[in-house]
């Protein structure tokens, strides 16, 4: 059995492949328009409606 260490190292391992969200105005009206806001925090929700603001995507 693993001890609590062992599980704790590999998941900070497992959790440095998966890419930070990338900056709203970086991305394409495309991939603004199908994010998935329940993935996200309320920090990047407020951002990604903010970016969609600016492109007059949504009002």
């Amino acid at each position: 059995m693993r001890t609590n260490e062992e599980v704790e190292k590999e998941f900070e391992e497992f959790l440095k492949d998966i890419p930070d969200f990338p900056d709203p105005s970086e991305m394409t009206d495309m991939q603004l328009m199908r994010c998935r806001f329940v993935n996200m925090t309320i920090e990047q929700n407020k951002a990604v409606i903010e970016e969609l603001k600016k492109r007059d995507l949504i009002k």
